[in-house]
């Protein structure tokens, strides 16, 4: 039963470390996010929150 477990364990480190790798290794996105435009602020908090 351990050894079976000690497997899983195994080959679950081995996964994580490959998906790891595969995103840092990946390529980025080259294109540019699209515009927001300006964001509406506010400076007075909300009333009744605390």
């Amino acid at each position: 039963m351990s050894d079976s477990l000690m497997n899983q364990i195994k080959r679950w480190v081995k996964g994580a470390m490959k998906a790891m790798g595969d995103a840092l290794v990946s390529e980025k996105n080259k294109n540019q996010p699209p515009d927001s435009g300006e964001q509406p602020y506010k400076d007075t908090p909300k009333k009744g929150l605390f």
